[in-house]
């Protein structure tokens, strides 16, 4: 399972375990071993690099979503003289069967869910929208300035926001503060410009045949993040409150910054842009999409599922503790954390399955299992909607168990078939449809959230596994051009038409010296 780790610096171009420096166009790339190699890479002695940030920053920002969705649904009952549950005590809201049958109480419990969904409505707005204002200027010039740089402004972000979270809750400062300090924050990139570098960082620096597997490293490192604080917070806040958790974040935040200034080098070295700094982006982004007509048919496909997929999940994600705290399943912070774990337990259980078992010993291609991973998920966002019991909820975490095989196997795949000289531009438009889908998904799924909330809460979960089945339909038609348009012949055609000047197209995994 070792990677190659010979430095570019004066590699024999005849070595057969590298063929060229574009690797082997022909390969399956779930069996390519070749590293793209790239004149602007020096790559690092050490393997375990990136992951480190990606589980420091989990874990600030997890800690900190966890005690915003309860602190915020706290303060708008504190307006309607009602106990939500603030420090010391375990119960989210009330939820007494016998006070459903006072229709006054229960148009006060449904104003404070409708309230503090909002707040939470807002707060995603923002951050989505100033984020991708930056994201695909970040991490498109990340190709030519560097990754470093666009590690480190997301971490510079997180820090300003847990600190500012600590500050309104420290001093219960007006609610609004959440979503300036939203946008303040959204200036360093966020997750999404987080999540771009990094993967830019490990497509440098891992063959195609290896590259599902160290994505899906990466996304482990959510799943470890998530569970051990979803299993935390939930007591944290009943015994400490909702200030000391949002010190861990703010600490864990710092942490991660002094680690990417001090101990992550930098892989890509600086290159001429060609061009002003303010358009590169977008013209690196353009002729991802015109190298060939068979790439961008691909892209088009996977991008617009992963864009689906992640608006559901966002959409579902973001009304999960208010959907469980209310009626009738009436889950306590505690229990919310016990269940948040479960699922996330799954998924790991989910992702281990799939890249062990059925990718490495029974041969299935990545995008067969982004397949099972979009079937899955929409199976549990239909039994989260039919569900009347907390029996249920936990029921879904099985049924869920592959669905976190989409999102990283998503981008490895479409990182497989990009250039080895364009990740940074592919990742930009990764994070920018991952976050438009997310803006999309929590805003939509909140104001149907509210308008069918007294009548059926669950009928949001519904509606996101019949939109999840689109996003499935798309992938199947990806995964049929395959067989039909197969990218390894069409490689060979545009490289020997290349190499006699009849063709402008340049070949899959091409780099552009």
């Amino acid at each position: 399972m070792d990677e190659p780790s010979t430095n570019v610096r004066g590699l024999d171009e005849n070595d057969p375990l590298l063929r060229n420096h574009h690797g082997d166009k022909t390969a399956n790339p779930d069996t390519d071993d070749t590293l793209g190699l790239d004149p602007n890479i020096v790559l690092p002695k050490r393997r375990w690099i990136v992951e480190p940030i990606v589980l420091f920053f989990c874990v600030s920002i997890l800690s900190q979503s966890t005690v915003l969705s309860q602190y915020v649904y706290y303060r708008v009952g504190l307006q309607y003289n009602v106990s939500t549950g603030g420090n010391g005590s375990s119960r989210a809201f009330v939820c007494d069967p016998k006070s459903l049958l006072n229709s006054t109480e229960h148009k006060v419990t449904s104003r404070i869910q409708n309230e503090a969904s909002s707040w939470t409505l807002y707060r995603s707005i923002v951050q989505s929208v100033v984020a991708l204002l930056v994201l695909p200027l970040y991490a498109s010039t990340s190709d030519y300035l560097g990754r470093k740089p666009f590690l480190l402004l997301p971490t510079i972000g997180m820090m300003l926001d847990s600190a500012g979270l600590l500050v309104i809750v420290l001093f219960d400062l007006p609610l609004v503060g959440f979503v300036i300090l939203g946008a303040v924050s959204s200036l360093g990139g966020g997750f999404g410009t987080l999540f771009a570098s990094v993967f830019s960082y490990l497509a440098d620096t891992t063959s195609r045949k290896w590259r599902p597997i160290r994505v899906a490293l990466v996304e482990a490192m959510f799943g470890v993040a998530g569970t051990v604080m979803e299993l935390l917070m939930g007591w944290w806040i009943k015994m400490m409150g909702y200030s000391i958790p949002l010190m861990f974040s703010a600490t864990v935040a710092v942490v991660n910054f002094f680690y990417v200034v001090v101990l992550v080098p930098e892989v890509r070295l600086k290159r001429s842009a060609g061009g002003s700094l303010v358009s590169l982006p977008f013209t690196n982004i353009a002729s991802l999409f015109t190298s060939s007509a068979r790439l961008s048919v691909r892209l088009g496909l996977l991008l617009a599922s992963l864009c689906i997929f992640c608006a559901c999940f966002m959409g579902s994600s973001t009304l999960g503790s208010l959907y469980q705290m209310n009626y009738p399943f009436c889950l306590d912070s505690v229990f919310i954390g016990y269940l948040s774990a479960a699922k996330i337990v799954g998924f790991q259980i989910g992702a281990t399955i799939g890249l062990v078992i059925f990718r490495k010993y029974l041969g299935v291609p990545t995008i067969g299992l982004i397949v099972m991973g979009l079937l899955s998920s929409t199976l549990g966002y239909l039994v989260t909607g039919l569900a009347q019991s907390v029996t249920m909820l936990f029921v879904t975490a099985v049924v869920s168990m592959f669905s976190m095989l989409a999102i990283p196997l998503f981008r490895a795949y479409m990182s497989q078939l990009s250039p080895a000289d364009k990740q940074g531009a592919l990742f930009s438009c990764v994070g920018v449809l991952e976050l438009v889908g997310n803006l999309f998904g929590a805003t939509a799924f909140t104001l149907l959230y509210k308008a069918t909330l007294d009548w059926m809460p669950g009928f949001v979960y519904m509606v996101a596994a019949g939109v999840s089945t689109v996003a499935l339909l798309l992938t199947s038609v990806a995964m049929g051009l395959d067989r039909c348009w197969p990218m390894n012949s069409y490689s060979l055609a545009v490289s020997r038409d290349a190499d006699e000047g009849s063709s402008t197209d340049a070949p899959v995994g091409s780099i552009n010296r």
